[in-house]
């Protein structure tokens, strides 16, 4: 019996042990990719994170073309060098917080750069991004925003500019350059307002 007890816990050390190294090993490299995909500060997608949320969306057979909105902080320099980075960040992660509350359940949010977030509309026409844009650029302008040691509340805005509708995951930075010049022309004529783009455009990967 002893030496039955022995070869059997010895082939379970032997077994076990590789085993649990190799579930540490797979939690780690998890939590490494997750946090690859995502902004520090914000914990919204990033670049990275967006390109493969949308490569899954597309690889199933359900997909439909998307929209992308590019959300840009207005003045935000202007916050920053008036009340400091700290205040910056904060408007950061309001911005973020409200974008996750008010997207559409399945819909993608995400920072890429500065002051600049990114929405993509996944299964809604042109009408429901219309109006997914509104709650966003209403929802920011009707709330403010504490300033930490001071009674003073923060009033900010965002002007978005839309993209045509895509498919496929290449279609991304075309996408998003459409959007981008969207939110520029926003910009240019007042801010705090929505743009969509002037040229009409079917993108090469929706046509059958």
């Amino acid at each position: 019996f002893q030496l039955v007890f022995y070869i059997y816990m010895s082939s379970l050390a032997t077994v076990l042990a590789p085993s649990i190294i190799w579930l540490v090993l797979r939690r780690l490299t998890d939590e490494l990719r997750a946090i690859a995909a995502r902004d520090p500060l914000t914990q919204l997608l990033n670049r990275r994170g967006l390109t493969e949320a949308l490569q899954l969306y597309f690889n199933s057979r359900k997909a439909v073309p998307a929209h992308l909105l590019m959300v840009d902080v207005d003045h935000f320099k202007r916050i920053n060098d008036t009340h400091g980075h700290a205040v910056g960040d904060a408007v950061l992660c309001h911005v973020a917080q409200v974008l996750r509350t008010t997207v559409r359940g399945g819909d993608l949010t995400g920072r890429v750069g500065g002051e600049e977030f990114v929405v993509i509309c996944l299964d809604a026409d042109a009408q429901g991004v219309m109006l997914l844009a509104e709650r966003l650029r209403a929802a920011i302008e009707n709330q403010t925003i504490p300033v930490a040691g001071s009674d003073h509340r923060l009033h900010c805005t965002i002007t978005i500019g839309v993209s045509h509708p895509f498919a496929g995951s290449p279609g991304l930075e075309g996408a998003m350059r459409e959007a981008d010049d969207a939110l520029y022309r926003g910009k240019a004529a007042g801010r705090n307002r929505i743009e969509w783009p002037q040229v009409a455009h079917r993108d090469p990967q929706t046509q059958g």
